[in-house]
């Protein structure tokens, strides 16, 4: 049914959606712009009682029409001119208040037909929006599960190269004792970084030398940390050159 363009400005206008669907409402029960507009700041309660008061006086003036139309009928059913012609026009009135009535009560069906609609999409819509955040952390998840495997990747690839320069540079040279290799073995079982066992990864050097250098390090890990490094870098640009 379509609603007076008062009322579709007033609904039109920025408030709660639960005030703007019972103004719908309102409007649908043929409730004027006037009164949509006084009845907006009410609340929700308040919107109600007006409504429940509309509907009720409305179809308290349609009962009142019926009662008069029934004592007109039987006042020209009692008289003798032209009661042919008026019955007939009275049935005709009777039968456009009935038609009438029954339009009144298929309005709130319709209405509740359009709330239902409207409920529907409300659903719809929200259940989009859980699948479109479930998808993203879904997405997401995946993403980071594959950033992790590479990480792993990356530091086992990392790990391996740095065996086999272990390897090559201690285990495979003979320059070095069994008891040395054993020694630098040990280092690395017990958490030490590569780096640092490469470091003392000298033939030179005795074992009891290295675990001395090494407690040195620890002590003053800061003190010897850049010096070992440069040395470290300058044994691979040796090797590169």
């Amino acid at each position: 049914m379509q609603l007076p363009k008062d009322a579709l400005e007033i609904l039109n206008e920025d408030m709660p959606w639960r005030i703007r669907e019972w103004l719908y409402v309102c409007a649908l029960d043929q409730i004027s712009g006037a009164e949509l507009q006084a009845m907006k700041p009410q609340g929700l309660k308040k919107i109600q009682d007006i409504r429940a008061q509309f509907l009720k006086q409305k179809f308290q003036n349609l009962k009142e029409i019926q009662t008069q139309l029934n004592a007109l009928q039987k006042q020209m059913e009692e008289g003798k001119e032209k009661q042919a012609t008026v019955l007939s026009r009275l049935q005709e009135e009777v039968l456009q208040v009935l038609q009438y009535l029954e339009q009144e009560k298929q309005i709130p069906k319709e209405r509740e037909e359009q709330l239902l609609e409207e409920q529907r999409k409300y659903k719809e819509q929200f259940q989009q929006m859980e699948a479109n955040r479930l998808e993203e952390e879904k997405s997401w998840s995946l993403w980071n599960r594959m950033w992790k495997k590479k990480q792993r990747k990356t530091q086992m690839c990392r790990k391996r190269a740095q065996m086999d320069q272990f390897v090559k540079q201690v285990l495979e040279e003979e320059k070095f004792s069994q008891e040395q290799k054993s020694y630098l073995l040990d280092c690395l079982e017990q958490g030490e970084e590569m780096e640092e066992v490469l470091y003392l990864a000298k033939s030179c050097l005795s074992v009891e030398q290295m675990e001395r250098i090494k407690q040195l390090l620890s002590e003053h890990s800061q003190m010897f940390r850049c010096s070992w490094r440069k040395s470290w870098n300058k044994k691979k640009r040796d090797k590169a050159g």
